[in-house]
């Protein structure tokens, strides 16, 4: 909608109203297509799951108005609520649905949408390619910092928004990474990456570029010894554990710093090794 301002506005904005408000409104599918439209920042990826399953609802009429509604900003962008207005374009019916105006910017971190934002969702909405990577890294990062990769660590969607305002590095990180996803996971690629670059930045992209290709490496390399562990796990039965794989990339990456010749590689926390931390 345009007002005489000559701005375009989402359907149902009250420019009088300067703090956040709310409406019940009925939205069709040519007023979900106009709100749609707002979604001019990076939102997450679609649920098509939800969005089928959603549509089938309100197709069979099982659609009841709640609290989840739609959501924008102070800057009109779309916040909260894709996944729904897609429903109701794919059913082709109109349905009711709260509409929230003015929220602040940042209130995606805490919105559900109808089903819960991931990590990669978050990185996604904060403008990141590679965003599942960074994502999960996110994850990785935080726990890292608490001193535990245990599941019981897992920060929250605002704590993952800090922490990729605070590292903005990643990004070289998830880019990096992906070159070297036929030897290590991408989480681990990216969150390895980053703590080696906070190190030093030359000597990380040098380690993952002998992870690429492994091109010239002696037989005592340490970046070969990692090489040779991971392809190794690849054709195993029992896999190696995420929190492993981490302390053997960083005890290689060691070992490399120190130009220390290393054939066999592994962690012993059963005798006492303690998780080892990058030079």
């Amino acid at each position: 909608m345009f007002r005489k301002d000559g701005h375009r506005y989402p359907p149902g904005t009250d420019g009088s109203k300067t703090d956040v408000y709310c409406k019940i409104m009925t939205i069709t599918p040519e007023i979900a297509k106009e709100m749609l439209s707002f979604n001019t920042k990076r939102n997450r990826t679609l649920k098509k799951n939800f969005i089928n399953s959603t549509a089938a609802a309100i197709k069979r009429g099982a659609w009841v108005i709640n609290s989840n509604g739609i959501g924008f900003d102070t800057h009109h962008n779309l916040t909260d609520g894709q996944n729904r207005l897609n429903a109701i374009i794919l059913a082709g019916q109109p349905v009711r649905s709260i509409v929230a105006y003015n929220l602040p910017p940042r209130a995606f971190v805490t919105t559900d949408n109808g089903t819960k934002r991931s990590y990669a969702d978050i990185a996604n909405i904060c403008g990141y390619d590679y965003s599942k990577f960074i994502g999960a890294a996110t994850n990785l990062l935080y726990r890292y910092t608490q001193g535990s990769f245990r599941h019981t660590a897992m920060p929250t969607n605002d704590q993952v928004e800090s922490l990729l305002s605070n590292c903005p590095g990643l990004a070289h990180s998830a880019k990096v990474a992906a070159q070297v996803i036929h030897v290590l996971p991408p989480s681990i690629g990216t969150f390895c990456h980053y703590i080696f670059s906070e190190k030093d930045a030359v000597d990380a992209d040098l380690f993952y570029e002998g992870l690429r290709s492994g091109a010239g490496l002696p037989v005592n390399d340490p970046i070969l010894a990692l090489r040779n562990k991971m392809f190794q796990n690849k054709g195993s039965v029992a896999k190696l554990q995420q929190h492993y794989i981490i302390a053997i990339t960083i005890k290689a990456w060691n070992a490399w710093r120190n130009n220390k010749k290393l054939q066999v590689l592994r962690w012993t926390p059963k005798t006492g090794e303690s998780f080892p931390r990058p030079i």
